[in-house]
């Protein structure tokens, strides 16, 4: 739960700019939310973190605030789930089943890669497919065959 002195930053949500999934709600995913959200830059929609403290406390702060509970698109245990439901996400729409359009079927934009050094090139590689705008937090990888390896995604 939030310290009473924290106010949280879901409530005044952005009305233009990118539609932003975190992978990791440690303090480099806070770093870079915190003036997206504050500055009204970008909305952050979706959060991807293992660790059901750090993904309530990201989630309350940035995207369903303290007073609600989240959806079940804008959390995700683990970022193979957010593969799981994106890729899923989008055969619905190719099927005509859902439009993109509608609120709870909206995707995301772009991603910040906030995990473990070592978990960058996996990640990376599973959503180089999708085609989002992928800000990886450095480093980009932790050798100089995995940082090639990306290049060629």
């Amino acid at each position: 739960m939030l310290a009473s002195s924290e106010s949280t930053l879901a409530a005044h949500p952005a009305r233009q700019g990118p539609r932003i999934l975190t992978i990791g709600a440690g303090s480099q995913g806070h770093a870079y939310a915190e003036p997206i959200t504050r500055l009204h830059l970008g909305s952050v929609v979706a959060v991807c973190e293992p660790i059901p403290f750090k993904r309530s406390e990201f989630g309350q702060r940035y995207i369903w605030g303290t007073h609600c509970s989240p959806l079940p698109y804008e959390e995700f245990e683990d970022w193979k789930d957010f593969i799981a439901y994106e890729t899923t996400r989008r055969e619905r729409v190719k099927a005509g089943e859902i439009k993109e359009g509608d609120e709870e079927f909206k995707g995301v934009d772009a991603v910040f890669v906030t995990v473990l050094d070592e978990m960058h090139i996996h990640v990376i590689k599973a959503l180089a497919p999708l085609g989002l705008h992928i800000m990886c937090e450095k480093p980009l990888a932790t050798s100089l065959d995995d940082c090639i390896d990306i290049l060629g995604t």
